[in-house]
């Protein structure tokens, strides 16, 4: 009985991380989908317990069907590693280190702020971004609303590129940086 639990447990789990590592790859947007872009390592680690398991349990002396599901787990497992590794310390910097970083001519600040467009604190925003300073501003789920309670920003930061919505998609961009040719693209 025992026996059974636990290849059903290896099944379970096994299947489970197969099916998170295959489902990012259909390129559908509907958030249940793009969620298991994010667990990667649970899912790893998900695998490789199911994996041992599947080891513990004579899984190399099964038949194909035993087999071939141990071997979608290793694919499973490497290919996850793959997508982590590039943010790990193993893979190289894309970008180096600055060498002017004691330069305040050659630093830039910047305040990402998302609002939750619903929430109604906009003088406790504003005073936080001013109280800040950023040479940039991004605030994201804005609306009319918060367009005007971050306003008086554009006193300070008055190169923008605003795009307020009512669907939590909204964005307030404000600089103290000219900007180039700034557009909103969707």
């Amino acid at each position: 009985m025992l026996l059974v639990l636990s290849r059903g447990l290896v099944w379970l789990l096994g299947g489970l991380g197969i099916g998170a590592t295959l489902l990012p790859l259909l390129r559908q947007t509907a958030w249940w989908i793009r969620i298991f872009d994010f667990p990667r390592l649970q899912i790893v680690l998900a695998l490789l317990l199911a994996l041992a398991g599947g080891l513990g349990l004579g899984g190399l002396h099964g038949g194909p069907v035993q087999l071939t599901f141990l071997a979608l787990m290793v694919g499973a497992i490497v290919y996850q590693a793959f997508r982590v590794l590039p943010y790990t310390p193993l893979h190289g910097k894309q970008v180096a280190d600055s060498t002017r970083a004691d330069d305040p001519r050659a630093q830039l600040s910047l305040a990402v702020m998302n609002v939750l467009q619903y929430n109604r604190q906009g003088p406790l925003a504003l005073a936080t971004l001013q109280e800040a300073a950023p040479d940039v501003i991004m605030a994201v789920e804005t609306d009319d609303w918060w367009r005007e309670q971050l306003r008086p920003l554009e006193a300070t930061h008055p190169h923008v590129c605003h795009e307020p919505l009512d669907n939590t998609y909204g964005l307030l961009f404000f600089s103290r940086l000219p900007l180039k040719a700034s557009q909103i693209k969707y």
